[in-house]
């Protein structure tokens, strides 16, 4: 288990990514998984580089809170990432056009393209998104 607040700056999401690196080198089920530990690495990087963004508006003052949980019963890694900047909007989402190009707008679709599930919500005091992996299968592909 992770948990760690973090002010919202951009400079600091090296040290995020570090944070939830070692944890998941720690579980066996995926430490030989190189490819893995990357991918849900990615994600964590991409949901907090959103929410400095976008919620925060690269304003300093605000922070992220990270809780990185694994199940050993069911094999599931879920991670929450907590910020209490401005919402997100899921319907003014849109997919990247992939056959013109664009310079951005790729994170979330690759964030659900290496997760099982990706859910976002705003809660009374800020927003919540849960990151979900199921472990344990065969990673070939990943």
């Amino acid at each position: 288990m992770v948990d760690i607040v973090i002010p919202a700056r951009i400079d600091l999401l090296v040290e995020i990514a570090s944070t939830v690196r070692r944890f998941l080198q720690t579980l066996p089920i995926i430490e030989q998984h190189p490819q893995l530990i990357y991918n849900i690495e990615l994600a964590v990087h991409e949901i907090c580089t959103n929410i400095i963004t976008h919620a925060y508006e690269f304003n300093n003052a605000g922070s992220i809170a990270i809780n990185v949980r694994f199940y050993s019963l069911t094999n599931q890694l879920e991670i929450n990432i907590y910020d209490w900047g401005k919402p997100f909007y899921a319907d003014q989402r849109r997919l990247p056009d992939l056959e013109h190009g664009q310079e951005g707008g790729y994170g979330l679709f690759i964030v659900e393209q290496v997760l099982d599930s990706l859910c976002y919500r705003r809660t009374a005091t800020g927003n919540h998104w849960q990151l979900i992996k199921q472990l344990g299968a065969t990673y070939e592909h990943c």
